[in-house]
């Protein structure tokens, strides 16, 4: 994209050609010199200049598809970093991508209702053809919301059963998610050559740690092959903190880093996911794992089968650039994430001390 500004609305509006560009630049340029210029006609003619590129810039715009892309989360999140540019990669290149952000992992639940207000404010104000929800809370929030407007719904990272947010599925479509569990542990034992049995599975308190016990996990222990998971939910940064000292002397082998970014100190502070991560790593006697990229890391975990945010992305863009050329929703059908690909932090493998002894014929890719 050529660049980027915020709405009122604390969106995020796409520049996506270089006629526009031509246009906006010497707009700001222009803009800069009448703030500091002192004359008056001066001011009124660049005023006028003003005005007219502005129009131009409009009158493009209101030709152009419109897709409005509604984030959970916020920018700096890696998760939305990932999918988010798969997304804009990806989608056809004459459309209008306009985003919003529900910042759900740092505001308290008494204020979801009003982000989601002022997102279907926005989604009224600039009728897009296609509205992109990602992730879990978007997708709850808006969803029926939305479909009730006749905008076909395109969703990304929803581990929940879509049948629980919308009336008709006739109305979305989109890419699940689905945390690897029971591939992940047997396949990073037989990587890494080791015997790690039990596991203690740690989640934060939040919409997806919910969705995915419910609509995933369904007990809080998970026994299969040999191995067990046990599955444990935690509201504070303190309570992780203990969970994570005591592991070793409740019969653990290792921990596996779920969702972690909705954790609050003891002064109700929201504590950022890399803080919580890094903390783990420093204290944990026992080796870390991961569900997702963002997570792996040589002072977070260590690596395994992991879910990345790009395919994703690129295959709601996909879905979104058919309903953009015409097709119907209802000839589109929802697709499951890809598989999982194993990844392995070099310094988070020397920290643990454990090496890639068996590669098997997988893939398997390094960060340091």
């Amino acid at each position: 994209m050529s660049g980027e500004r915020r709405s009122k609305y604390h969106c995020f509006c796409a520049v996506r050609t270089v006629k526009e560009v031509c246009i906006v630049c010497p707009v700001f340029f222009w803009v800069d010199f009448a703030m500091k210029g002192r004359r008056r006609t001066m001011r009124n003619l660049l005023c006028i200049f003003i005005l007219v590129c502005l129009m131009a810039v409009s009158s493009e715009a209101a030709q152009a598809d419109c897709v409005v892309l509604v984030n959970s989360y916020h920018q700096g999140y890696r998760w939305v970093q990932s999918y988010r540019k798969a997304f804009v990669d990806n989608i056809a290149k004459d459309a209008m991508v306009v985003e919003v952000d529900l910042d759900t992992k740092r505001i308290p639940r008494s204020e979801y209702a009003e982000r989601a207000r002022k997102a279907l404010a926005l989604i009224d104000e600039v009728k897009p053809e296609v509205v992109v929800l990602a992730d879990d809370n978007a997708f709850a929030l808006l969803a029926e919301e939305v479909a009730t407007r006749k905008i076909p719904v395109v969703f990304l990272g929803v581990n929940s059963n879509p049948r629980n947010a919308v009336t008709s599925l006739d109305t979305v479509v989109g890419v699940l998610e689905r945390p690897l569990v029971k591939r992940s542990i047997p396949i990073i034992n037989e990587v890494l050559n080791k015997d790690f049995r039990n596991f203690l599975v740690l989640f934060d308190v939040s919409t997806t740690s919910e969705v995915l016990f419910n609509e995933v996990f369904h007990e809080n222990s998970i026994k299969f092959m040999g191995y067990t998971a046990e599955i444990r939910t935690v509201a504070t940064y303190d309570e992780w903190k203990k969970a994570v000292l005591a592991a070793p002397g409740q019969g653990f082998d290792a921990i596996m880093l779920g969702v972690h970014n909705t954790l609050r100190d003891e002064d109700g502070r929201h504590v950022p996911y890399r803080k919580v991560a890094r903390w783990t790593n420093i204290y944990s006697t026992l080796p870390l794992f991961a569900f997702w990229d963002f997570s792996v890391s040589s002072d977070m975990a260590c690596g395994g089968l992991v879910l990345f945010g790009g395919p994703q992305g690129e295959a709601a863009a996909q879905l979104t650039n058919r309903l953009l050329e015409g097709a119907n929703i209802v000839q589109l059908h929802t697709i499951t994430a890809e598989r999982g690909k194993l990844m392995f932090s070099r310094g988070g493998l020397k920290r643990w001390g454990l090496k890639v002894e068996n590669r098997k014929d997988e893939t398997i890719f390094f960060v340091d």
